[in-house]
């Protein structure tokens, strides 16, 4: 098994320059890395210089905090779509899940569907290190439910690494 292929390099550092993403972009072909991810407005560069390789493009919206407006989030993938992203990870909203608001699960569908439906896949970021072992249980069945792609765990931006839950 290749490892690499399973690699999905990732730079959204908020300083992120041209040169980051075209050495990222480098790098991912050196190392036959599955996917590059970056900020929504590199898109269109990183798919410029992955050209015809077999790497997968892929952003994000409402990242980092994913409280913006769901409107605003298809609105971000929609256009990471247009750009050339293959595929859109995507922070739910934890003050609407925390809150018990249903709102958190018509996003995600909402979510969801827009990118089935332009054939892309849709990740959904849900932050454990907010969330108790049950909330994880009941985030993880509502993705699932919803039809999202894959689940992670933790952006990387809010606080220190996620709890270890048992």
């Amino acid at each position: 098994m290749e490892l690499a292929r399973y690699i999905e390099h990732t730079n959204l550092s908020p300083a992120i320059t041209i040169a980051d993403v075209d050495r990222l972009v480098a790098e991912a072909k050196q190392f036959a890395f599955l996917g590059v991810c970056v900020p929504p407005f590199w898109v269109k560069r990183a798919k410029r210089e992955i050209g015809s390789e077999n790497i997968l493009l892929v952003t994000v919206a409402g990242f980092p905090l994913g409280y913006s407006m769901t409107e605003t989030k298809l609105d971000e993938i929609n256009r990471a779509i247009d750009n050339g992203a293959d595929e859109v990870d995507v922070v739910w909203n934890l003050s609407s899940f925390k809150t018990n608001l249903p709102w958190t699960k018509i996003e995600i569908a909402k979510c969801s569907k827009l990118a089935h439906d332009r054939q892309k896949l849709l990740k959904v970021i849900i932050e454990t290190s907010f969330l108790s072992d049950e909330e994880i249980v009941s985030e993880c069945a509502l993705c699932v439910d919803e039809r999202a792609d894959f689940v992670k765990t933790y952006s990387g931006f809010c606080g220190g690494a996620p709890h270890e839950h048992h």
